[in-house]
């Protein structure tokens, strides 16, 4: 006879793990003829294969089971029921106490209750928190910890001493006192602070963690790229944007297998002539005929670890194009003006930083822009005359928490 209730054992099994070890130790699903008690066929009990546990005392006959069955389960299961056991806490064990180092090292240790844990609440908590991490453990990457200026304060209230007037410490309309004297809090990371991204302290902060990133995703390339291809694969590389009319010409975008950026690109209009879009599908074909590049950004982001355009706008006799583009990522951009006819610069300035936002006046010898504050906040508004060396003429300034917006309106209003 043999008791032969799976459901039965695996919830008696789990029951003593957790009571026993407290920890989530994974279950070794076993067969059936394994994970029971045998007996002889004359109802003589033979051994059990765990620690005693609570089971069905129903009997079943089992024919088929012989003496030398019951003996060789009764003697091979405990054995690999140790084993696996084992294994498992050395395995948890050896990550936890891994990663607890690390933690000790760049973290604070929290309380809860009493008890010390280290991201955690409880022990339970952390040696499931060390097995996620395991991978970490296993590489021994250790991640870099950013330097505390502990002396470095802020000072919040009045303002102190030294301060420059330009740079109000609250808005105009408020009626609230502030602190006066002004209070100092604790600034220990103050230092990371760079609009200019020119301190080489961060950027070899910001590097380390970079590679600290890499070391411990590695695992993952392989997995990366399959999702990357994948996604590519639903997307028509080689397309274009519906083209508009405008004037005399027709403007569109393009995109091309193989190539990060856009390119804008215009071709002739024939007036009351339908559009009527004859492509093969091939990149090298164009959409309309005549179609003539006004802009390829994939040719401005040569050589530039960033690339990114902001406004693009032909002007008023579609002889020119004046542009942005930012080329570190801080939303700072540079602005330039291009002859559509012979493909020259014939504007740009690298010391003018401004917002990417630039409209056109109402001919071809003025354009407006904005200038950002040290918020980064849009809150001037320049004009600016091509074709002399007159400076740029500042004609709307709005300071506080506002941000200031450009628009075109349509020729008549």
């Amino acid at each position: 006879m043999m008791i032969n209730d799976e459901n039965t054992n695996k919830k008696a099994m789990k029951s003593y793990i957790d009571s026993d070890i407290g920890t989530d130790i994974p279950i070794v699903s076993l067969p059936s003829w394994l994970s029971t008690p045998c007996y002889h066929d004359d109802g003589e009990y033979v051994s059990t294969h765990y620690p005693i546990l609570p089971v069905s005392t129903t009997q079943h006959k089992h024919n088929d089971l012989t003496m030398k069955q019951s003996h060789a389960c009764a003697s091979f299961v405990p054995i690999l029921f140790l084993i696996l056991r084992t294994s498992a806490i050395i395995n948890s064990v050896t990550a936890f106490l891994a990663t607890s180092a690390r933690l000790a090292a760049s973290h604070p240790v929290f309380t809860s209750g009493g008890r010390k844990s280290f991201g955690s609440q409880s022990t339970r908590a952390s040696f499931s928190y060390s097995r996620r991490f395991s991978h970490l453990a296993m590489t021994g990457i250790t991640p870099p910890v950013a330097r505390r200026d502990e002396d470095r304060v802020i000072y919040v209230g009045a303002a102190p001493e030294g301060w420059k007037k330009e740079l109000p410490r609250q808005s105009e309309s408020s009626k609230e006192r502030l602190l006066d004297p002004p209070t100092a809090i604790p600034d220990p990371y103050g230092w990371m602070r760079d609009e200019k991204r020119e301190n080489k302290d961060i950027l070899d902060h910001l590097e380390a963690e970079n590679a600290y990133t890499e070391g411990l995703t590695s695992h993952l390339e392989g997995l990366r790229q399959t999702l990357y291809d994948e996604m590519l694969a639903a997307i028509q590389e080689t397309d274009y944007t519906t083209p508009r009319p405008h004037g005399d010409w027709y403007y569109y975008t393009r995109t091309f297998e193989g190539k990060s950026y856009t390119t804008h690109v215009r071709a002739p209009r024939q007036p009351d002539t339908p559009l009527s879009i004859q492509w093969d599908g091939k990149a090298e074909s164009p959409i309309l005929p005549g179609e003539q590049i006004t802009l390829d950004v994939n040719v401005l982001a040569e050589g530039k670890k960033y690339c990114s355009t902001g406004s693009v706008t032909k002007s008023p006799s579609q002889k020119y194009l004046a542009y942005s583009a930012d080329f570190t990522g801080g939303e700072t951009c540079v602005m330039y003006v291009k002859d559509l006819t012979s493909g020259d610069i014939v504007d740009h300035d690298e010391t003018l930083e401004m917002s990417g936002s630039i409209r056109w006046g109402t001919d071809d010898n003025e354009l407006f822009y904005l200038k950002m504050d040290e918020a980064h906040r849009p809150y001037q508004v320049y004009r600016r005359r091509l074709g002399n060396n007159d400076p740029d003429e500042m004609l709307l300034e709005e300071k506080g928490n506002y941000c200031v917006l450009m628009w075109t309106l349509p020729a008549g209003l």
